[in-house]
């Protein structure tokens, strides 16, 4: 009985609902949506035992999801030299490749027909109910509707997800080749996504929407002119409507209000704080998801629009001169590092020079003292040695014959003693030379030693004035402060945070995707490849905003849901033989 209920038909089956129900209650309940995706990667590992090289990728998927990892990759750099590299792989981890594995699990395992459609009505149907609920907040309680989120009751969130479903919603509803049921719910969903958008008031979603709902609906419009009315008439209920709640006309003007709008205004001072991140750190940026952090602490806070713009400017040059002040400290002591003890000899040299002629001079004298009394005695012991002979010679002419023993003795003695003291008096010169040298040799010692305490002396003060000069630049945050967690633009905080290197890792992951199903489209005009540009579009690239802007892992995980089904979707479409 057991093996019946763990046949690969059954894990298969058993996946698909997993899948599907890690992707709806995610944005009710964060802890269960990974439960549930733990459970179907455990399934996953637990098929690809079973099938081994049985296991199928569509060539199409592998390239798509090639491209991601190559974006992966290129955040993945910022890694090196951040200030937590920690941080940064598990934020690639979690934002990037845990989010993605469902997007593996369904185009390697999931290939029915019927399971995919059945896994994308759940989904319809789910968050349509969830944009009626968001309207519904807006109506009853007059407050932005957030839906059933759970993060912070922020709308902007699931204003991301009705971005991602909405071109989608609206193609099913017009191509004929999908099923009843499936367009049913795709109707439902994008009614409810049209209250849902009212009712969350984000002027980004307003403004995507009226980019991409237009695109979706022109390619039917030309073939069946009903279609043409029926956008007419939506037009013309939503212009009403802003007539008629003149508040959200104001809301709607005021996207285009760059100068008195505090939100807009908030958000140019971020962008600009992201290139600021971004000029300091141009290869690999900050880290990625540490822009908060640097936003705070390391000083890359600018005024969100209620100072003058000529103060702000002030403030922000304090801010780099105290950074370039940082910057050549930071030179000077790695130089120091660097050279080490050629550098402080080179000090001491540079000292010596300065100290001149007068060190030389003061040298000099003690020498020529020393000197000159050795020469003075050397003089002496030459004369009395002249002198000795010359009165031993007149004295051995005067004496005679006849003088005495003992007079010839004394004299004798005498002529030794001046002897000895000859011979005595050159050591002693010897020695007083030697002392001499070695005198000298310590004082050059000494002077030395004292010209390199200067010169770190005056480093301690010049380094003692420079922080006394960061400490006169006001840090303090001003009142009007506003502290950030993300940047409310994928581009620009990307830009900061993974700088050149994930910059263009982000370029080719948005260019290939748009790229490959915008050509595939034109070349075999089916709508799976037209539903996959248009959500992308709509979702990763217009409303730009991923997981760590406003913390939105759930629409990142729908987003890889949605275009993985789409794929299989259209692979399942090559095979009639599937049951719907």
């Amino acid at each position: 009985m057991l093996k019946d209920f763990f046949t690969e038909e059954r894990l298969v089956s058993y996946l698909a609902v997993l899948i599907t129900i890690s992707v709806c209650i995610s944005r009710i309940s964060m802890a269960a949506g990974q439960a549930f995706q733990g459970m179907s990667l455990l399934i996953g590992v637990v098929l690809l035992f079973l099938k081994g090289r049985d296991v199928t990728v569509s060539t199409e998927g592998k390239k798509y999801y090639a491209a991601a990892v190559v974006f992966f990759i290129t955040t993945a750099v910022s890694a090196i030299g951040a200030i937590n590299p920690g941080t940064v792989i598990k934020e690639v981890f979690n934002m990037w490749i845990w989010r993605s594995v469902i997007f593996l699990l369904i185009i390697a395992f999931i290939h029915r027909r019927d399971y995919l459609i059945n896994m994308l009505i759940a989904i319809l149907v789910v968050y349509g109910v969830e944009a009626f609920a968001a309207a519904g907040e807006c109506i009853i309680w007059g407050i932005r509707g957030w839906g059933f989120g759970h993060v912070g009751r922020n709308p902007l969130s699931f204003a991301g997800v009705m971005c991602l479903l909405l071109p989608s919603a609206c193609i099913i509803v017009l191509d004929d080749r999908f099923e009843k049921k499936l367009k049913k719910a795709a109707a439902f969903c994008a009614a409810g996504i049209a209250g849902g958008l009212l009712g969350a008031q984000s002027r980004g979603a307003w403004l995507v929407t009226l980019v991409s709902v237009p695109i979706c609906i022109f390619q039917y419009m030309k073939k069946n002119l009903k279609y043409l009315a029926v956008m007419v008439s939506v037009i013309a209920v939503i212009v009403g409507f802003f007539i008629a709640k003149p508040k959200f006309a104001q809301k709607f003007i005021s996207s285009a209000n760059v100068t008195t709008n505090w939100s807009n205004t908030h958000r140019l001072w971020l962008w600009r704080s992201c290139l600021d991140m971004f000029e300091d750190h141009p290869v690999n940026g900050i880290g990625l998801g540490n822009f908060g952090l640097f936003y705070k602490e390391h000083g890359y806070w600018l005024h969100d629009g209620k100072m003058e713009p000529h103060e702000a400017n002030k403030i922000r040059q304090q801010r780099r001169q105290q950074k370039k002040k940082k910057a050549l400290h930071r030179q000077a002591v790695q130089s120091t590092k660097e050279t080490g003890k050629k550098a402080l000899h080179r000090q001491a040299v540079r000292s010596t020079k300065e100290t001149g002629k007068k060190a030389l001079r003061r040298q000099a004298v003690q020498s020529t003292k020393g000197t000159g009394k050795k020469a003075l005695r050397q003089q002496a012991v030459q004369s009395t040695e002249g002198t000795e002979k010359k009165a031993l010679r007149q004295q051995a002419v005067q004496s005679t014959e006849g003088t005495e023993k003992k007079a010839l003795s004394q004299q004798a003695v005498q002529s030794t003693e001046g002897t000895e003291k000859k011979v005595s008096a050159p050591k002693t010169v010897a020695k007083s030379s030697k002392d001499d040298k070695k005198a000298i040799g310590k004082k050059a010692k000494v002077s030395r030693k004292k010209n390199v305490n200067r010169g770190t002396v005056s480093a301690k003060k010049r380094n003692a004035k420079q922080r006394s000069a960061n400490a006169a630049v006001p840090r303090s945050k001003p009142e009007s402060f506003s502290a950030a967690s993300h940047a409310h633009n994928s581009y620009f905080q990307l830009l900061a945070e993974t700088g050149t290197v994930g910059f263009t890792g982000l370029l080719f992951f948005v260019l290939y995707y748009l790229g490959t199903s915008l050509y595939n489209w034109f070349k075999n005009r089916n709508a799976y490849d037209f539903m996959f540009f248009t959500s992308f579009l709509s979702f990763f690239v217009l409303f730009a905003q991923v997981e760590h802007i406003v913390d939105n892992s759930a629409a990142v995980r729908l987003m890889w849901f949605l275009l993985a089904v789409l794929l299989q979707l259209k692979e399942t479409e090559k095979k009639p033989g599937e049951t719907a």
